[in-house]
């Protein structure tokens, strides 16, 4: 799991509705995230519409944990330690939570961690809930697209439907 490069939280009138998570130049961030899709059922049938064919399926409950550290929240997939433990690790080696951002993240093809604090628990909450139903869609997109390089998590049901759209092209 390496650090995202500048991680952004996508809004629409104000109301957070996912999380952008650029490369940062590593190895693990520039092979995707086939085993992510893997782990959340994610089906990536082609011949669903627009975003559904990024929808996570259901999920065990042990992959996904949230919890706090410190003053932050973090939202943590991970196939092993997807637990309070697993949340205290990362929080401690992986995020470099001493910055003065209030966003924080790392991923891999296998696995991730969102850190918020201030506002963002309570979005951090909500992904948590739409995990736990499969209102999700996770990809990462690579060059030569309308969203530019990164792996995105979304709750569907708070996606504006211009950005939508855009998945139907």
């Amino acid at each position: 799991m390496k650090l995202a490069n500048n991680p952004l939280v996508l809004t629409d009138n104000g109301v957070p509705y996912g999380v952008r998570l650029p490369p940062n130049g590593y190895r693990e961030h520039e092979v995707g995230i086939q085993r992510i899709n893997q782990i959340l059922r994610v089906s990536s049938a082609e011949d669903l519409p627009g975003i559904e064919q990024f929808r996570v399926g259901r999920i065990p409950d042990r992959v996904i944990a949230l919890g706090d550290y410190g003053e932050w929240r973090i939202l943590l997939l991970d196939e092993f330690i997807g637990d309070q433990e697993g949340i205290y690790t990362v929080g401690k080696y992986y995020l470099e939570l001493g910055t003065g951002r209030e966003i924080r993240a790392a991923w891999s093809n296998e696995d991730f961690a969102i850190a918020m604090r201030g506002e963002g628990k309570t979005f951090l909450d909500d992904l948590y809930e739409a995990f736990k139903i499969g209102d999700v869609a996770v990809y990462y997109t690579k060059g030569g697209n309308p969203f530019g390089d990164a792996f995105t998590i979304m709750i569907i049901s708070r996606v504006p439907e211009s950005v939508k759209q855009k998945f139907l092209q």
